[in-house]
């Protein structure tokens, strides 16, 4: 018996548990197994089931193999709120996930929902879960979306043979920002620099996240290296010219930022790491520059 029967057949003793249960492959992003009140086909994109032409920003199922633990979310289907719980399995190196579904159209987490359009419901809830997604400060993605995200990335380049290539951008010598200024000055700087870079990348069809601090990380699909070293070293010198103004002072900031192709053979920890370690080498050879 091959490890995902072994699989299915235990999760079978859970059927009973829950409205609906999958167990779903969340690199490709494909449904193995579906049981419950809602007939679903396997082998297709987990992320019909919503309707969505195209994966969940907010995808628990990365979450859950990222984080190795239970993530939770609620999604709308047309007549119903459920709440999804989704739990790593981990099985002979094959790397599953199971999602459980709850009926919680009737709790009370929507108020007066029968007299609610679907219009506003969806509204609602993708304000809540948009908050898990989103950084407080900037507004842009959170570190949580960035590892949610980049496995995708991987794997469609692997897939689909065309390049993407990430930046790794940290503001050079933020502290001095805070320090003469004061935090709250600097918080701002980081909201209007953070939509300034989002803006710019949005319109190459890229994403960007604040992965921590004053270091962001940028995602841009269909560039090679090369074009993405012309792309962002346009912004450098963009940002570089750029005034900052709070309380009649104008503040400048400069970015140190490294590049790297992604194969498609990686794991995301060595993603990390090759684009951490050349926006060191920026860093190291004088701040104010792009390392490829």
């Amino acid at each position: 018996m091959n490890s995902l029967e072994d699989i299915i057949k235990n999760v079978k003793l859970l059927e009973n548990l829950y409205d609906d249960l999958r167990i779903v492959d969340p690199i490709k992003k494909k449904v193995v197994y579906h049981k419950g009140i809602n007939n679903f086909p396997v082998d297709k994109n987990c992320y019909d089931f919503w309707r969505k032409k195209s994966h969940c920003e907010n995808c628990i199922s990365s979450r859950a193999l990222v984080e190795k633990d239970n993530c939770v979310k609620i999604e709308y289907t047309g007549n119903k709120v459920l709440l999804i719980m989704a739990t790593k399995i981990l099985y002979s190196d094959n790397r599953y996930i199971l999602e459980t579904f709850k009926d919680i159209t009737n709790i009370g987490i929507i108020a007066d929902i029968e007299n609610k359009s679907e219009e506003y419901i969806l509204s609602y809830i993708k304000d809540m879960n948009n908050k898990i997604i989103r950084d407080d400060l900037t507004g842009i993605y959170n570190r949580r979306y960035i590892n949610d995200k980049l496995p995708v990335d991987i794997i469609s380049v692997k897939l689909s043979k065309m390049p993407c290539t990430v930046v790794m951008i940290d503001i050079d010598d933020f502290k001095i920002v805070n320090d003469e200024n004061g935090h709250l000055i600097g918080d701002n700087v980081l909201k209007d620099f953070s939509q300034f870079i989002n803006h710019k990348v949005n319109s190459v069809n890229g994403w960007i996240g604040r992965y921590g601090g004053e270091e962001f990380f940028i995602s841009l699909p269909k560039m090679d290296k090369e074009e993405s070293k012309t792309f962002i070293e346009e912004i450098r010198l963009e940002i570089e010219n750029l005034c900052f103004n709070y309380e009649k002072k104008c503040l400048k900031v400069t970015i140190s930022g490294g590049i790297y192709e992604i194969k498609g053979s990686e794991e995301i920890d060595e993603v990390f790491r090759n684009t951490d370690k050349r926006l060191y080498n920026a860093k190291h050879k004088g701040k104010n520059r792009i390392e490829m």
